[in-house]
């Protein structure tokens, strides 16, 4: 790579130019010299108005360098040796509009090298060592428009030193060691337009700063350390239409702290520590239409908080913390087209979370938290065109076939590849390339024999801790509510031990699972022989033990609650008597038959005299 100062030399035949041409090619009233001058020469080509000097080794500009030379107009040391400027170094030139002095090595500017100057307009010290500024140095500048004073070492400015700058309209003060300003540091610059500070180390912006500065159109303090700002710190800003607050330490901003700015049209936040934002944060930014927050602490915004951007069409609210998104976030945002969510921890969206975005043909998603989502998540954004969902870990079961239909319908609006995060045997596929019967539930087997129609509401696994819906308790609870729920029957003519019984259990379980039911619960009376069963699939049915797992059995890995004495209740209840045989006596010894309330049934023919040990997978149902 190029060291900077060889890019720079490059890129001055195109930056340096005289009427936008080179310096020395073409201008007639230019004149160039370069690394092999080491003294500032008394006689110029005749004609000449501005003289460069890039590369040269000159270390100091002396007294009356250019006392000769009284028609010069601009005077440019690019990359040069210089350290030094004399006293008078400048004297006599009644004409001259700028000076440049840039990417050389002064360390100090002397007081009153500057002065007499009446006609200069643009004063370029930048990427110097310039250490502090004193009052003086720029005494005598009554017309100069431009002072560009970054990429120095300035720590320190003294009182008054821009005072006589009555006319200055651009103070560039970036890239420097500032750790705080005076009040009244621009208190006579009452013409400033511009005013840059950014990437200094100010931990704070007084109050009173900008009092004197009607004409205000820029104001830039990003990447500092500001932790806090009031609405004072700006009196005028009727004009103002831009302001930098980004990579600052702000954890919160006052009330009201963009009320009325009418010409603002770029105002950054972003990459703070901001963890909320006020209520009436916003009110009359008509010109405002893009507005970042992102890399902040936000967890939520306030209801209807940004609402005063009424013109908004970008908002980026990436890195942050939101974790859940209310309809009421975006309240009067109805212009947005371009929304940036990515980088958060949001866990769910439901069709109603948009409802106030519809204009909305952007949305970032990505890298949040979402591991499932409904097929009507995004119903609300007609016009959306963008859609990035990767990055977020997708579990891909059975309950997420309604959203995987709904991705294959809306590829042509995926940015992104979505791809699996689990179950394991998963892992990083892409979810619209998988099939249906990719897509398994614990305690579900692929369908066969029907055409699967995705429900609204996918089943949950049973057995989980707490008392939720997918618990123990809320699928017992569920299942009294609700007894249509498809619930297995056993009969047998004879007694079965507890070895048939786990084994008859065993085989409905899986031959239900082949015809596509969901069990919900095991359902038994206690007599011994059943409590035994249980034990011998793994529940332990032990009163003391709490966890949801003791009172579930196991089959082939899927886990499923038992409920006690319930079937009395189903069956008074709905009485499903079609479901039962007249006469259970006609049973073949050691037949089983499974029946569901509904009326549907399915049996398995054991055979006269056949061991139950032999009913395996072969066998068929009637």
């Amino acid at each position: 790579m190029l060291p900077t100062y060889s890019i720079l030399f490059l890129l001055l035949p195109w930056l340096m130019g005289c009427r936008g041409q080179a310096p020395g090619e073409g201008c007639s009233n230019c004149e160039v010299f370069a690394e092999s001058v080491v003294a500032v020469p008394t006689t110029l080509k005749p004609g000449i108005k501005e003289v460069y000097f890039v590369g040269s080794a000159i270390d100091t500009i002396p007294r009356g360098a250019f006392s000769t030379n009284p028609q010069l107009e601009k005077i440019e040391f690019l990359g040069t040796t210089t350290q030094f400027i004399e006293p008078g170094a400048f004297e006599g030139l009644k004409n001259l509009l700028t000076i440049e002095i840039s990417n050389a090595r002064l360390d100090s500017i002397p007081q009153g090298v500057f002065r007499d100057l009446t006609t200069l307009q643009s004063l370029n010290v930048k990427l110097n060592n310039l250490q502090s500024l004193e009052r003086g140095i720029f005494d005598g500048l009554v017309n100069l428009q431009s002072l560009m004073l970054h990429i120095n070492n300035i720590t320190e400015i003294e009182e008054g030193t821009f005072d006589q700058l009555q006319n200055l309209g651009m103070l560039h003060l970036a890239k420097n060691k500032l750790t705080s300003v005076s009040p009244s540091l621009l208190s006579q610059l009452n013409n400033l337009k511009v005013i840059r500070l950014y990437e200094n180390e100010l931990t704070s912006v007084p109050d009173g700063i900008f009092d004197n500065q009607k004409e205000l159109i820029e104001i830039a303090l990003h990447n500092n350390k500001i932790s806090d700002i009031t609405p004072q710190l700006i009196p005028h800003k009727s004009k103002l239409v831009k302001l930098f607050l980004e990579g600052n330490l702000l954890t919160q901003l006052p009330t009201q702290m963009f009320l009325d700015f009418p010409a603002l049209k770029t105002l950054t936040l972003h990459d703070n520590q901001l963890t909320n934002l006020p209520q009436n944060l916003f009110g009359d930014v008509p010109r405002l239409t893009e507005l970042s927050f992102k890399h902040n602490n936000l967890t939520s915004l306030p209801v209807g908080g940004l609402g005063g951007v009424k013109k908004l069409r970008k908002l980026d609210l990436s890195e942050n913390k939101f974790e859940d998104l209310m309809t009421e976030y975006f309240e009067g945002l109805d212009k947005v087209t371009d929304l940036n969510l990515q980088k958060n921890f949001i866990k769910s969206i439901t069709p109603e979370t948009f409802d106030k975005v519809k204009a909305v043909t952007n949305l970032k998603l990505s890298k949040n938290q979402l591991t499932w989502l409904p097929e009507d998540a995004f119903s609300s954004l007609p016009k959306l065109s963008k859609l990035y969902l990767d990055g977020n870990p997708w579990h891909c079961d059975c309950k997420l076939i309604p959203f995987y239909y709904w991705l294959e319908k809306q590829s042509s609006i995926l940015k992104s590849k979505v791809n699996c995060a689990t179950p394991e045997n998963l892992r990083d596929r892409e979810i619209i390339l998988l099939q249906e019967e990719d897509f398994v539930c614990p305690t579900t087997l692929p369908t066969t024999g029907f055409k699967h129609r995705p429900a609204r509401r996918s089943p949950r696994a049973p057995c989980e801790e707490g008392d939720g819906p997918n618990s123990h308790k809320g699928q017992g609870t569920a299942l009294m509510a609700s007894p249509r729920k498809a619930i297995a029957y056993f009969l047998a003519k004879n007694t079965l031990s507890p070895q048939d019984t786990a084994t008859v259990l065993s085989l409905a379980v899986r031959k239900l699972g082949e015809y596509g039911f969901y069990i919900i619960s095991v359902v038994c009376d206690q007599a011994p022989s059943n409590t035994r069963a249980l034990k011998l699939l793994g529940a332990t049915l032990d009163a003391a033990d709490t966890r949801d797992e003791a009172h579930c059995i196991t089959v082939d890995g899927k886990t499923i609650p038992v409920i006690f004495d319930v079937p009395h209740l189903i069956k008074s209840v709905q009485q499903p008597k079609k479901a039962w045989p007249d006469d259970p006596d006609s049973l073949p010894h050691a037949s089983v038959a499974a029946f569901s309330p509904s009326g549907a049934s399915f049996g398995f023919q054991g055979g006269s005299g056949r061991n139950l040990k032999d009913l395996d997978s072969s066998a068929q149902p009637s």
